[in-house]
């Protein structure tokens, strides 16, 4: 019993890091070409989100 509750928990807590830690991960990219760069921002940069 107590296996299985130990099992429950910690995949419970292996999800949310895993979810946690891609919500919050930053990539910096090298980008030569202004017609890429549009491309990635968007229009009025709609495809950017804030913290």
């Amino acid at each position: 019993m107590h296996f299985l509750a130990k099992k429950i928990i910690i995949q419970s807590i292996q999800k949310l890091a895993t979810s946690f830690s891609i919500e919050n991960s930053i990539s910096l990219l090298n980008l030569d070409s202004l017609k890429m760069k549009g491309k990635l921002i968007g229009k009025n940069g709609e495809n950017l989100r804030f913290l």
